[in-house]
């Protein structure tokens, strides 16, 4: 409490049109609760803009293999909230859920944008915040900065849900069973 939340990013220059869907919305943010927040980007952003409350966190050369990323990653976790922002676009709507559960792994609120990949995970686990609309980013971190017990409950529904729904003991089951179906 009484501290600047920390928000997460995780991207890749693949994803600057994703970051930059929210970056307006980030710089209401901050007129609206300034130092009440602090971005950082983990990962590459092909043009940095330059704000007081962003900051960029790459991993060094030897980390950038998955493994030894998650690993670096769980070392340098001290964020609240992680987002993961879409923009609407054919190849987007065939991603699946997994910021979901990558937040949730590190203990963090997961925001994410009402999207194919996202809304119905969210929503029937209550494990992340479903922003409706461009524009409502704002509104959405806003109402977690100012109310942090409600941030913590999302974060633990998250983490529940990731460590009792998604684990591959649940899932080895399901893929079994649907590809005996299939022969």
């Amino acid at each position: 409490e009484g501290q600047a939340v920390l928000i997460h990013y995780i991207g890749k220059s693949t994803n600057d049109a994703d970051f930059n869907l929210v970056l307006d919305q980030f710089d209401a943010l901050h007129a609206l609760a300034p130092n009440a927040f602090d971005l950082t980007v983990v990962g590459a952003i092909r043009e940095r803009p330059t704000r007081d409350w962003l900051s960029f966190l790459a991993p060094a050369p030897q980390h950038r293999l998955y493994p030894r990323f998650a690993r670096w990653l769980v070392q340098n976790n001290s964020f609240d909230i992680g987002i993961s922002p879409l923009v609407q676009t054919r190849f987007n709507d065939c991603k699946s859920d997994l910021k979901i559960l990558d937040y949730a792994a590190l203990g963090l609120v997961p925001v994410v944008s009402d999207s194919i990949p996202y809304t119905a995970t969210a929503t029937a686990n209550g494990c992340a915040v479903v922003v409706p609309s461009r524009t409502g980013w704002t509104e959405a971190l806003h109402g977690l900065i100012k109310d942090r017990d409600r941030g913590r409950e999302i974060a633990a529904t998250a983490t529940n849900y990731l460590w009792s729904e998604r684990h591959v003991a649940r899932s080895a089951g399901e893929i079994a069973d649907r590809l005996t179906a299939l022969v």
